[in-house]
Order: structure tokens, then sequence, then C-alpha cells
């Protein structure tokens, strides 16, 4: 799973307050075993990526940040004929960035 994803925001003295949004991108595979036999079939899936964040820069070079994300999949077809249908994903994210 990956994003392309923007952001904007505001900042309050070390803290940004942000939105985000963008292109969700995510691996689908599908796989039947029988008889010592496997049979796979892989396809991406494409939707958008929407949510919102804090990130706090606690010292010069380093940040830290909380982000909630809303992705949305479009429907792909398997084997020429099973479809995935629509998939949702809600996710928090924390993370430490370093700035160069």
């Amino acid at each position: 799973m990956a994003t392309v994803r923007g952001r904007i925001g505001v900042a309050f003295d070390q803290v940004l307050l942000y939105g985000t949004g963008g292109l969700a991108l995510a691996d689908s595979k599908v796989s039947v075993s029988g008889s010592g036999i496997t049979l796979s079939d892989t396809k991406t899936q494409t939707g958008w990526t929407a949510g919102a964040g804090v990130e706090w820069m606690f010292l010069p070079r380093w940040s830290l940040k909380a982000e909630y994300l809303y992705r949305r999949f479009e429907s792909v077809t398997l084997f020429g004929g099973i479809s995935t249908g629509s998939s949702a994903l809600n996710s928090g994210q924390f993370g430490v960035n370093y700035h160069f």
C-alpha cells in the first residue's frame, strides 16, 4: 500500500496542523491451491486518500507527527471475473522526522 499526497496547514510556533490528500495504491492478490497446483492473480487497486495530522518540532531538525488517514479503493477484477469490490481503510500513524 502506498500514497502520493500533498499537505496544507497552519503553523503555530513549533506546531503544524494540516490536512492531507492524494492518490492511494494497493496490491490485491488472490491465490487458489488444489491438487498440487496453485493459481494466483495480482492487480493494483487505485483510489484516493484524505486525512489530517499534527506535527511538532521538538528540536531544531527533529519533529514528531501523528496522522489519521482514510483510504478508498476502487474494485478490480481478478482471474477475469472475480471482483474485489470497493474497499476502505482507516489508519492512524505516528512518526519521527529528521529535516535536512
